[in-house]
């Protein structure tokens, strides 16, 4: 007798390109049996809208909290772009799904993601991230290859691609920690060189493509990890594990074949034979449904795509302080950190005004995150009196007594006064 398969209720939040992609997946699965039943998205009448639609049967509605309090649904696919991720995970969570496919970066701020993952863990539901390339049978088979030992010792692993760190890069960081084991990274150093500000694939409205993006990342078991990424590095999809005893060579399913040179050989290179080549997204789907049937952890679950996210934003934020940064990484909004870097002369206020105050590696920087806080900064660099009016928690008393103390150490002045606000807001100030 057959074992019985369940049926899910699939609906997509984003009816955009990707969509396709997870319902052809959704089609593919082994599993399970699926349903395909609504997709959201916010120009329902679009071309993209409407060929999911045609082909897939979807019912589509103009508005995501609409769809998921009329349709019972059991797994989801957020498909938006990343600025949308936290907004609809929430919302699928709070409405009793049982599994979602969150497409990748997991979110654009720690925030967001730890929301995400408080969302889906008080409503128990299965959250995955859609790093696919986990999936790619190169990059299982040089796993288990680098974790046997074929090479040595591994002591680097270099990923690089094009496009912009925060987009694609995540695929990057995201399938070395996969390369290394999934352990966790101790410090982070970067390096963004953007001055062109050359368009990406409309994928944040606050990016562009990096003529350079670089991170290194040193991890708990001493191997670290290289990223470049953006118009100056080299443009393939390619890894390189690098051991004491050899060399892997990583690279897309669609690309050249794994290699291996390994000193325990004689052979030189040689191409291993590779586990099943089936799609990337049919596997990770699923691996979905096993996850939300309890015999799995998913590979790509909220943890590991919350930890590609921290180092993206470490990356940014330790170009931006001009030093090495330990995990965990602060920072909460990484917009704030591309606001630094987005050109030399932010870069340069930041610097001047600031990081000289906090500067050391032991001691986190004082820094301007926001645009209005760069121009705050400004202002009291350049004016004899200013005036920080605005809601409370936004930085203005603690950049002043920064900008204040600094000054006090460049010995521009020589007393500090802190007073109350000059509108009351009802903070508690030591």
């Amino acid at each position: 007798m057959g074992v019985v398969m369940r049926t899910y209720r699939v609906g997509f939040i984003g009816c955009g390109g990707i969509s396709r992609a997870h319902a052809d997946g959704y089609k593919h699965v082994r599993n399970a049996q699926i349903e395909f039943v609504a997709g959201s998205d916010i120009d329902p009448d679009g071309e993209k809208a409407r060929r999911l639609a045609d082909e897939y049967g979807v019912k589509l509605y103009a508005d995501h909290e609409v769809m998921l309090a009329q349709e019972d649904l059991d797994l989801i696919s957020i498909c938006t772009w990343p600025r949308g991720h936290c907004e609809a995970t929430v919302a699928a969570a709070g409405h009793s799904v049982k599994g979602i496919l969150c497409e990748k970066p997991m979110a654009v701020t720690l925030e967001e993601a730890d929301r995400m993952i408080h969302a889906c863990g008080q409503a128990d539901v299965a959250l995955a991230i859609g790093h696919a390339h986990r999936f790619s049978p190169q990059a299982v088979r040089a796993r288990e290859l680098a974790q046997a030992g074929e090479i040595g010792h591994v002591k680097m692993i270099w990923g690089h691609c094009s496009l912009d760190l925060m987009n694609n890069g995540t695929h990057v960081i995201d399938l070395i920690n996969y390369l290394n084991g999934d352990v966790e990274p101790l410090w982070v150093m970067g390096q963004i060189e953007r001055h062109r500000n050359l368009e990406g694939r409309g994928n944040h409205p606050d990016m562009m493509v990096e003529d350079m993006a670089i991170g290194r990342v040193g991890y708990s078991n001493d191997v670290v990890g290289l990223i470049e990424l953006g118009e100056r590095a080299d443009q393939s999809f390619a890894f390189r594990i690098i051991g004491s005893d050899g060399i892997i060579e990583v690279n897309t399913p669609d690309g050249p074949p794994l290699k291996i040179l390994s000193g325990f050989r004689q052979q030189g290179w040689y191409a291993p034979e590779l586990p099943d080549s089936r799609s990337s997204f049919h596997s990770e789907l699923e691996e979905l449904i096993d996850a939300v049937e309890g015999r799995v952890v998913h590979r790509s679950n909220a943890k590991n795509g919350r930890r590609a996210l921290e180092i993206i934003i470490g990356i940014f934020e330790s170009s931006a302080r001009r030093t090495a940064l330990d995990f965990p990484i602060e920072v909460r909004d990484f917009r704030l950190a591309v606001d630094l870097v987005a050109s030399g002369e932010k870069t340069g206020l930041v610097e001047r005004s600031v990081t000289r105050l906090l500067g050391s590696r032991s001691c986190k920087a004082v820094a301007p995150r926001t645009p209005h806080q760069l121009e705050y900064v400004k202002a009291m660099r350049e004016k004899p009196v200013v005036f920080g009016v605005g809601p409370a928690g936004t930085g203005k008393t603690y950049l002043a007594m920064a900008m204040a103390l600094t000054q006090l150490k460049e010995g521009e002045i020589t007393r500090v006064i802190l007073t109350r606000p000059a509108v009351e807001a009802g903070e508690a100030l030591g």
